[in-house]
């Protein structure tokens, strides 16, 4: 593995002057470009909440600024990732979990299948091995004013190299060495909720609307820990305890994107990580691919907020609406047997919203899904064209960690009020196996229905009495 990521890795290193100096000429602009207290006509600083509470987000859920500060601001961190050309995929995780090796295997793999790969460098990196130090860091302050050019750091270096993919024509992934929530799991949450406010930003835009998927390889130190080394990174100086901690923090700072994906040290090895990465990726991209999937169990009832708290267990809640358009994506006369598209809204409890659009199709047996982000004004379309055939479904969905399983529970609110399904992102030697989920989520189990097409929400959403469900549980 690391004879195999020595050359991208050397090739980075040698470019590391020449985009530190290139960034530099965004973080050297005068004071007034990137002021970060800037004050609007009245005297009074245009970041944060607004003295009467509550703060106005415009329509890419940014918070609304004065023109001035408006004018000034070069970055775009709620930009939503919806081209038709370019998707762009996080890796993150903790110290040693393969970033590297993954980033060299799959831009081989993608692009001996005709798509055109870029790597947006890790910023932090960048500053460490550029003249940063760990001892600048003397007050939470300094911690702030660093996190907040690392953020802008990594933007402009997303933007650039997505605008120059755009420019090629050609199908091309974005691989990006970490993204703009991986600084949350660096700095207190009260540092971290300053880093937002004062760029005018909110978490759900930056997190939610910026990347296609986000890719979680689990640190060696968890499940592979003689393998946990920080030799082969000179910028790497946790302890296997302190690899561990942070690796949960990082896990946490994603919770909730969409399409947040974690890769475990399982009994198949370092190898069978990256077989399963590829293959997740190989379905973000519309290849071929089979592997990981979720698991479903239908529950009774829905866990109450205080078993969640009670349990130690952070999650994140959204509503979700789902919509089948009658021709969005071409697909005429679509159905499970041969494919169809979906688009869909999430929106946090603050109602700042993202959008996406699924095209599946089936092959040979196969499912394969082409996923994208839609700005507002595409979603609306889509919903304006709803199939009058099939119900707009809608949900509120929580998730949470368990271990190293990515949960979610989605209780629909209609068409089918209360009916609750459980899905877990299990890799593959955990299907068919019995997982161990908090008692509080077991004691609500009613049965297992993966692959189960009366509990898919396209055949839940069909507008036909005999679509409905046979068991909706206890209500």
């Amino acid at each position: 593995a690391a004879a195999a990521a020595a050359a991208p890795a050397a090739a980075a290193g040698a470019a590391g002057a020449f985009v530190a100096l290139l960034v530099s000429r965004l973080l050297s602009k005068p004071r007034r470009l990137l002021d970060l207290t800037a004050e609007s006509s009245d005297g009074r600083h245009s970041h944060g909440p607004s003295a009467h509470g509550g703060n106005s987000y415009n329509e890419s859920g940014r918070l609304k600024v004065p023109r001035v500060m408006q004018q000034a601001q070069p970055l775009s961190p709620s930009k939503v990732q919806n081209s038709e050309l370019v998707q762009k995929f996080v890796l993150t995780g903790g110290p040693c979990g393969g970033k590297t090796t993954a980033l060299a295997r799959l831009r081989q793999f993608l692009e001996d299948r005709g798509f055109r790969v870029f790597i947006a460098p890790e910023a932090a990196t960048i500053l460490w091995t550029n003249g940063m130090s760990v001892a600048d860091m003397k007050s939470e302050a300094d911690v702030l004013a660093f996190q907040i050019r690392l953020m802008q750091m990594q933007i402009f270096l997303e933007d650039c190299f997505c605008s120059l993919a755009e420019r090629t024509g050609k199908k091309s992934v974005l691989l990006c060495d970490r993204g703009t929530m991986d600084g949350k799991a660096y700095c207190t949450p009260d540092t971290w909720q300053s880093v937002l406010s004062k760029q005018g930003f909110n978490e759900t835009a930056i997190r939610d609307s910026r990347y296609n998927a986000v890719l979680h390889l689990t640190t060696a130190a968890n499940g592979a820990e003689q393998f946990y080394t920080s030799e082969n990174n000179i910028t790497r100086s946790e302890m296997p305890e302190d690899a561990r901690a942070l690796d949960e923090r990082l896990q946490l700072a994603w919770l909730g994107h969409p399409r947040h994906t974690v890769f475990i040290n399982s009994k198949a090895g370092f190898e069978g990580k990256m077989a399963s990465l590829i293959a997740e990726v190989s379905r973000l991209v519309g290849l071929p691919a089979t592997g990981r999937k979720a698991r479903k169990f239908l529950l009774n009832d829905m866990p109450s907020e205080q078993d969640f708290t009670n349990a130690g267990l952070p999650t994140e809640t959204f509503t979700v609406e789902k919509c089948y358009p009658l021709d969005v994506s071409a697909l005429v006369g679509a159905d499970d047997d041969g494919g169809y598209t979906y688009v869909r809204r999430r929106a946090n409890q603050e109602g700042i919203a993202s959008y996406g659009e699924t095209r599946v199709r089936i092959e040979n047996g196969q499912t394969i899904e082409f996923k994208r982000m839609l700005t507002d004004r595409e979603y609306a379309l889509a919903l304006s064209n709803a199939d009058p055939s099939r119900h707009i479904m809608r949900t509120k969905r929580t998730n949470f960690n368990w271990g190293k399983l990515t949960v979610y529970i989605e209780r629909y609110v209609t068409p089918y009020p209360n009916l609750c399904i459980l899905f877990v992102q299990a890799e593959p030697q955990l299907i068919g196996v019995e997982l161990k989920l908090p008692s509080f989520v077991e004691k609500l189990i009613v049965e297992e229905v993966t692959g189960n097409k009366e509990y898919s929400a396209y055949h839940l959403s069909r507008a036909d009495p005999s679509t409905v469900p046979s068991r909706r549980g206890s209500r």
